[in-house]
């Protein structure tokens, strides 16, 4: 009579098996450096990103539709960045990416529909 063949369990992430067996490897060094190049061989190759470009103030305004004065104001919340330590009128600059979580942060959702009628004042509140 065949012997049925033996199945093996998948190991989870942990690298346990369900059957509580587990595996341990010993490498060496160069074992090690060896294994290294070639995962990062099969990785697919990632050129470094560009800096962000930081937007003015005017930059900025012409973006979001609003003033200088707008932005200005509320250069803290949009996550500005001064360009030196004293006082008076530092140049002020934003990262494009701070500014869409602000607004992300801030994006409106419709309210749930109650009954049978819609809220078209939502938007007002």
């Amino acid at each position: 009579m065949a012997r049925p063949a033996a199945r093996t369990a998948a190991p989870s992430p942990s690298g346990e098996h369900p059957n509580g067996a587990t595996l341990t490897l010993q490498l060496s060094p160069e074992q090690l450096q060896q294994l290294a190049e070639l995962v990062a061989s099969l990785l697919p190759a990632r050129e470094a990103p560009a800096p962000e470009r930081l937007l003015t103030v005017d930059d900025l305004a012409e973006l979001l539709g609003t003033s200088a004065d707008w932005v200005r104001r509320h250069q803290a919340a949009l996550g500005g960045y001064r360009l030196s330590d004293g006082g008076g009128r530092n140049p002020v600059r934003f990262r494009a990416s701070v500014v869409e979580r602000f607004l992300a942060d801030r994006q409106l959702t419709p309210p749930a529909r109650n009954g049978w009628r819609e809220d078209l004042d939502w938007s007002m509140r």
